[in-house]
């Protein structure tokens, strides 16, 4: 849980200096249990949950799907 709480520390801080940031993450135990304490504060914090859409053209978003083994 500890890794998975420094990522989202670090996604925070690129989300402040990009104005967004995109992340992914896979339903495993620790996984769920650093979301489940992070998620409860992001609007205190100034950030919100979008869709990759609200972030990415579709268009972009196919050519990053395509470099996917």
């Amino acid at each position: 849980p500890e890794n998975v709480k420094r990522q989202l520390q670090a996604l925070e801080i690129l989300a402040r200096r990009r104005g967004f940031a995109i992340a992914i993450g896979h339903p495993r135990p620790h996984t769920l249990a650093a979301l489940q304490a992070w998620l409860p504060g992001l609007k205190e914090r100034g950030l919100a949950l979008k869709p990759v859409s609200a972030v990415l053209p579709l268009d972009r978003q196919k050519a990053l799907a395509s470099r996917q083994p």
